[in-house]
This record gives C-alpha cells, sequence and structure tokens, in this order.
C-alpha cells in the first residue's frame, strides 16, 4: 500500500503539467482492480501471484498509450526504483518470452512437437546455467534432456547472430561437446 501511494504522489508530480492526465484517485482504483481481476482469474492451483509485480505491471499499462515517449521512460524509472524486485522480475519475464520465442522455432526447425514441457526444460536449464557454475540434467532415457540442451544451445547461438554479437549469458554462440566423464581426472573435467 505504502509503494502504491508512493507511485500516486509521485505519478501526480510527473503528470501536474499535463491537462490531458487525471491522476490521483483514479488511478489508484484502475490499479487496484486489475491486480484484483489477475488474482480472481488466477487458475486454481497455479503458482502463487506476486502482488507487487502486478502492481508494477498495472502501474506502467496505466499511462503507456498516453504519455510521450520521454515523459513514459521517466514514470518507468520511477516506478523501477519504486518496485526493484518486480522491475527485475518483469525483466527476467521478458528475456525468458524471448528465450522461449527462440527455443521454441529451434524445436520446429529440427522437427520435434512443441510441448510445454519440453520449452520449460530447456528455459529451466538456462536460468540453472545462469545461476550456477554447473548443471546436470538427469532424467530417464527419452525424457527430453538432449533435446532441450540441444535447443537451448541453437537458440541461443540464434539469439547471437540476430544481436551480432557474441557476449553475454542472453545472447551466445554455443559449441556442444560431448564426452564421458569417465576418460577424464576430476582436474581435466574442471
Amino acid at each position: 500500500a505504502r509503494k502504491l501511494a508512493e507511485a500516486i504522489e509521485m505519478g501526480k508530480e510527473l503528470l501536474h503539467t499535463m491537462a490531458h492526465c487525471d491522476f490521483g484517485l483514479h488511478a489508484a482504483c484502475s490499479v487496484l482492480n486489475s491486480v484484483a481481476t489477475r488474482f480472481k482469474t488466477a487458475a486454481p492451483g497455479s503458482s502463487p501471484l506476486d502482488e507487487e509485480l502486478l502492481m508494477f505491471q498495472a502501474l506502467v499499462q496505466l499511462l503507456s498509450s498516453g504519455l510521450p515517449w520521454r515523459a513514459f521512460q521517466a514514470w518507468e524509472g520511477m516506478l523501477k526504483r519504486i518496485f526493484p524486485e518486480a522491475a527485475d522480475q518483469q525483466q527476467a519475464r521478458t528475456r525468458n518470452a524471448a528465450l522461449r520465442l527462440a527455443v521454441r522455432e529451434q524445436l520446429q526447425m529440427v522437427g520435434m512437437p512443441l510441448t510445454p514441457a519440453l520449452e520449460n526444460k530447456a528455459v529451466d536449464l538456462y536460468d540453472a546455467l545462469i545461476a550456477r557454475t554447473g548443471v546436470l540434467a538427469v532424467g530417464k532415457p527419452l525424457s527430453g534432456k538432449t533435446t532441450s540442451l540441444k535447443a537451448l544451445a541453437a537458440a541461443l547461438t540464434a539469439q547471437a547472430s540476430l544481436a551480432g554479437k557474441s557476449t553475454g549469458p542472453e545472447a551466445a554462440n554455443v559449441q556442444l561437446t560431448s564426452l564421458t566423464p569417465g576418460s577424464l581426472s576430476s582436474e581435466q573435467l574442471f
């Protein structure tokens, strides 16, 4: 509630010179209605919704179409300072959306069926690789370990070629090399 009140106050200060923007109680009600609707329409048994993230998204969307670009950038910057964790989550979701699309394209190119499970495995693998130094893919035969790994590698390489760079984890030329761990000593392996 404090963060919403702070965002509304900052919005009033930013928008006081724009006659077409009536910001205040109406804006607060719109944001709260948007968040409440998302909670009401959430599927039973789905992962819990993050109230702060929903509030951040609703505040960004509130003025996304009615402001000049520079004013919108200022508005979004203020919201990122008020809701830093939500802004980080939003950025991660956006990144993952682009990665999911690239993974889907790679799976289609090799003729694999597009299943949410396979797509999720590739994105989960990416998240694990970002968070950890080493990752083991363990599972039953034909459960999609190799397919998700190859799709992720191809998707990252495709993103790198589209971006025209090969730096950073989001866009990297990936080269896969298979080896048998037992054929190397621990020093050679790591």
